[in-house]
């Protein structure tokens, strides 16, 4: 299993991105709520399974100098598919329940822990 994470300069991006092409991965993100007054935590994982296309190493390049992607782990942003040349951009396929939680917070599992963690708080 490889982590992926944020890369301070162009190589380490570029060679992140290498390392996804043509594969498929799993996002997973972790977390927990607590009621700072009762110290009751709810705590849930939301997995993604994002599919890459095959892509060469100029277009990794390209994308890395374009988009300078050093604040997200795997050096790439669904979101700025949306600014390539349609049929370019690198993922081509998430499976999970929502694709927020590939963009940064995911939102139906964020709603579910509030609703669990209130349901705790009044009983």
């Amino acid at each position: 299993m490889t982590l992926l994470s944020k890369q301070q300069d162009a190589a380490g991006a570029i060679e992140q991105l290498m390392a996804l092409s043509g594969t498929t991965h799993h996002l997973h993100n972790g977390m927990c709520l607590l009621d700072t007054t009762t110290g009751r935590t709810v705590i849930d994982v939301d997995v993604q399974q994002v599919t890459m296309r095959e892509f060469t190493r100029a277009e990794a390049a390209e994308y890395v100098k374009r988009f300078e992607p050093f604040d997200t782990a795997g050096s790439y942003r669904m979101e700025d598919a949306a600014a390539m040349l349609p049929g370019t951009g690198f993922v081509i396929e998430v499976v999970g329940e929502d694709d927020s939680g590939v963009l940064g917070v995911p939102l139906p599992m964020l709603a579910r822990m509030v609703t669990r963690l209130a349901e705790v708080l009044d009983h």
